[in-house]
């Protein structure tokens, strides 16, 4: 059975744009413990972790944020990576170098990937297959 090709379409910039300002407010959200600014980000009518229930999705933020310890400095590491898998090409956000979220036995490396539609997230999921920026810069100008 052969595989369908996936298609990654190039945003404009206005989405770009879009995309990072709230990426960037997800993140301060995580940062900051911050259960209201989150539901403020989702939208009532989402996907998230494979349900579609976003009072799930905060419930399940604010027993990671109760879970967590931060570092003695109170910063918190982040790095962007590409999502190889579901949502391919998409941004793939590591938090405490893939610690957060704490998953029951399951100690892999995993980032946050958002879908955004409407200046709100429509999307969370966690994602485990990602490559680093510049392997993805590797892959391009190596075909």
């Amino acid at each position: 059975m052969k595989k369908k090709p996936q298609i990654i379409k190039k945003p404009d910039p206005t989405e770009l744009q879009i995309q990072n300002r709230i990426e960037f407010q997800f993140l301060m959200a995580i940062m900051n413990k911050d259960i209201q600014m989150l539901n403020a980000l989702i939208s009532d009518n989402g996907h998230y972790f494979g349900n579609r229930n976003k009072w799930n999705v905060l419930h399940f933020f604010k027993v990671q944020f109760d879970n967590w310890d931060l570092n003695e400095d109170d910063n918190v590491h982040f790095e962007i990576f590409i999502n190889m898998k579901n949502k391919c090409g998409h941004n793939a956000i590591m938090i405490e170098n893939g610690k957060f979220p704490m998953i029951r036995n399951n100690n892999s490396p995993k980032t946050f990937t958002l879908g955004i539609s409407e200046n709100q997230i429509n999307y969370i999921d966690i994602c485990y297959k990602f490559i680093s920026m510049k392997e993805a810069d590797e892959m391009v100008t190596s075909n």
